[in-house]
């Protein structure tokens, strides 16, 4: 069990490193049972704010992963901010 933990934190640094040459500011990987509650979070923001709902369901097909991909075990989440620009060497 040990050596799966080890190659998963051997994919994990490549994958970060990748993203930081891409010009994200940051990179996490996480488990598909993290996004168990976007669904839920989609609605409850769409309930808040009824403006938001064109926006909100243009990204709802994320909600379930697997259903799209169900080979997938983790989720790769990159971040950026928009302020500030940055070219790839």
């Amino acid at each position: 069990m040990k050596e799966k933990s080890t190659d998963r934190l051997g994919l994990a640094q490549p994958i970060y490193q990748e993203a930081l040459k891409a010009c994200f500011d940051n990179c996490g990987i996480i488990s598909l049972d993290d996004m168990e509650i976007f669904d839920a979070r989609l609605m409850e923001r769409m309930e808040a704010v009824p403006e938001s709902q064109p926006f909100y369901d243009s990204i709802r097909m994320n909600a379930d992963i697997r259903k799209r991909y169900p080979w997938a075990k983790s989720l790769v989440i990159c971040t950026t901010w928009y302020g500030k620009y940055r070219y790839p060497e």
